[in-house]
């Protein structure tokens, strides 16, 4: 009798702890702020660059010093995880103002050849991007993009070349959100594909 009593004991204390633990997740669904991680070889500043965007006009780092910003790589044949990977910077957007905070969003075109600054206006368009403080950028020279986004995010960026006329072009690229500080200086990246947007906007508050 003695040892059936201790394990009832035993087994009423592993609930009456699993309640309590339920109970704290459901009181604090957010998980705590922790500094953001820095990420691959990305401890020296983004490279300079001058790109063209959705309304055709000159736009790069210059015009980003001193600002927050999260940056990204599309293009708009993908037929991968481009389209939901922009619908998720939407959502971005979306929170990012609700909560006051200024950041500027920047898509990187990685088909800069077909993506002209006419395409990549109707694609944010479609997609219900605001332009107010989002840039999509092309240029005309896709080695030259492709370089640029290798060297400033560390990711490998591919053309399948076997691909039949009627398919859209395979381009393999990094799927994550990038935040930038205002030096310029990669912070985080994040999935871009499923983003914890709590985390991103804890980590933008910690770097303004």
């Amino acid at each position: 009798m003695k040892n059936l009593w201790g394990r009832r004991t035993k087994i009423l204390g592993l609930v009456a702890l699993l309640l309590a633990v339920v109970g704290w997740m459901r009181w604090n669904p957010d998980p705590p702020s922790h500094p953001p991680d820095p990420v691959g070889v990305l401890s020296s500043p983004v490279p300079e660059f001058t790109f063209t965007d959705q309304k055709g006009k000159a736009f790069g780092f210059k015009d980003l010093k001193g600002k927050v910003w999260i940056a990204d790589m599309i293009y708009t044949r993908c037929p991968g995880v481009g389209s939901p990977m922009t619908a998720n910077m939407v959502r971005l957007q979306e929170r990012l103002k609700k909560e006051g905070l200024a950041v500027q969003l920047v898509s990187f075109s990685i088909d800069p050849m077909y993506d002209s600054p006419a395409v990549l206006e109707r694609y944010g368009k479609n997609l219900r991007a605001d332009f107010e403080n989002w840039k999509f950028l092309t240029t005309p020279s896709e080695p030259v993009m492709h370089r640029f986004l290798q060297t400033a995010f560390g990711s490998p960026i591919s053309r399948k070349t076997e691909v039949e006329e009627e398919e859209e072009p395979l381009i393999s690229h990094s799927s994550c959100f990038y935040l930038v500080d205002g030096r310029g200086k990669v912070i985080s990246a994040y999935n871009g594909i499923r983003p914890d947007y709590g985390q991103i906007i804890r980590d933008v508050r910690s770097i303004q």
